[in-house]
């Protein structure tokens, strides 16, 4: 893992895996829960279902994989230029693969009880979204739109999201039924509060830097976040040298990207790291 985290080519080829095995997980919760129970999920990926169920009802069907790529062409278009390159990237990817995988999977339904497909449908997704955040990219949708007003209007819209994912549940709920909007709800509650559970975008954590190259750090530190940094000449106990201990507090999500970045130019720096439980002051929240 240390291996993988220090070296920036073999990261981004992890990274790039991780989004496809992403889309695929997401591709199964789509093809052996989602649509077996006759719900919804949220999202563009819900959108697409919605779509397909109308444009059925209306006898000219239109593939879901082919609405949920459709749809986030506009969205790439809209961010890709305040978002940065190696998000759109990832989520790019993830896009495409999870319109391929939902084209091709073709599983049974593990169940016929619905409690167990919102169950474990929920899960899978949410799995799905958090190994996608975890290499600091997203699977699409909504994600894209949310980032650009959080990035460009310095304020979050997961209430509009919210809004917007309620208003397709109700239409949802006239085509389909409320009992199916019903199970949907619970669904997406469930897949919430997995991803909720183990993304740390918004943990933040110390940094405890040991370097006897100050100045390098220092750059390296200011060129890949916008935080505040302390600098405390120490000495070093077993080496009888003099170093410097940098302190900085990121975001959790944030700190293996910085200790890459530090080990780069100081391959025998020490990092320590301790989770910050309060934190009072002004933080940068650096966008993707």
């Amino acid at each position: 893992m240390d291996y993988i985290t220090k070296n920036t080519k073999v990261y981004n080829i992890v990274s790039v895996a991780a989004m496809i095995v992403s889309a695929w997980i997401g591709a199964v919760a789509v093809n052996m829960f989602i649509l077996p129970g006759n719900m919804i999920s949220g999202g563009f990926t819900g959108l697409a279902i919605l779509l397909n169920a109308v444009s059925s009802a209306a006898g000219f069907p239109i593939s879901i994989s082919l609405i949920y790529l459709l749809l986030n062409i506009p969205a790439v278009i809209l961010c890709y230029r305040s978002i940065s390159r190696r998000f759109i990237v990832l989520s790019l990817i993830n896009v495409v693969a999870s319109s391929f995988f939902i084209k091709i999977v073709n599983m049974p339904p593990l169940f016929t009880d619905p409690i167990l497909l919102v169950i474990f449908g929920g899960v899978l997704s949410g799995i799905s979204t958090i190994i996608a955040l975890k290499v600091d990219g997203s699977t699409g949708g909504t994600d894209f739109v949310a980032l650009y007003f959080s990035n460009r209007h310095g304020r979050a819209v997961w209430r509009e999201v919210f809004v917007f994912n309620a208003c397709m549940i109700i239409i949802f709920g006239f085509t389909k039924g409320w009992i199916n909007a019903g199970y949907s709800i619970v669904f997406q509650f469930v897949a919430t509060k997995f991803v909720t559970a183990f993304h740390t975008r918004y943990n933040r954590v110390t940094l405890q830097i040991m370097t006897e190259h100050c100045e390098d750090v220092l750059k390296t530190l200011v060129a890949e976040s916008q935080h505040g940094i302390t600098c405390t000449d120490s000495y070093g106990g077993y080496s009888h040298k003099p170093i410097t201990m940098i302190t900085t507090v990121v975001s959790s999500y944030q700190s293996h990207e910085i200790i890459r970045a530090v080990l780069k130019v100081d391959s025998s720096a020490i990092v320590n790291v301790v989770q910050s439980e309060e934190f009072f002051g002004k933080f940068v929240q650096k966008p993707y």
